[in-house]
């Protein structure tokens, strides 16, 4: 068994493993953007997939969706590139180093999730809530009513104090 010295060494051991791993993926999601720009060609992001088993997939996915000028195809197994995604590009950058260079400092790397958009509080509406607690508990609609007279005669004496 491992010392807990020797523990402690191969846990950073494999952080620092991890985050070079999280940042080679980065990298080559870049670059392959790159070369989708610039050649056309669409492989590198088949062969990346290919390559990270045991890694989130889906998130890497996400990224090269929404950054990688590329599109699934189901009936070849592999990514194609989308035509229109890669003319605006073009228009857009000057070359692919440019591109490459947005993807870099602009774009959030692939293994951090966007932020959550900010739901709106939903008002309370107290005929969904009778009918969901009547449909869970409808032997006991007696009881509830009675229960909820107390509160409101509770409440109706504290508004008086």
């Amino acid at each position: 068994m491992l010392t807990s010295k020797q523990m402690g060494i191969k846990i950073g051991g494999i952080r620092k493993s991890s985050e070079a791993i999280r940042n080679n993926v980065h990298e080559v999601l870049c670059n392959a953007a790159g070369y989708v720009l610039k050649d056309g060609d669409a492989t590198f992001f088949t062969r990346l997939l290919q390559a990270t088993n045991g890694i989130n997939q889906q998130r890497i996915k996400r990224w090269i969706k929404d950054n990688g000028l590329v599109t699934w195809n189901k009936q070849k197994n592999q990514y194609t590139v989308n035509k229109n995604a890669r003319k605006e590009a073009e228009e857009k950058f000057a070359d692919a180093h440019d591109f490459c260079l947005h993807l870099f400092t602009d774009v959030p790397q692939w293994h951090i999730d966007p932020p959550k958009a900010e739901t709106e509080k939903k008002e309370f509406d107290v005929k969904v809530w009778a009918a969901r607690q009547y449909k869970a508990q409808p032997d006991h609609l007696d009881a509830m009513i009675k229960e909820l007279a107390k509160y409101k005669d509770k409440a109706q004496l504290d508004l008086v104090a």
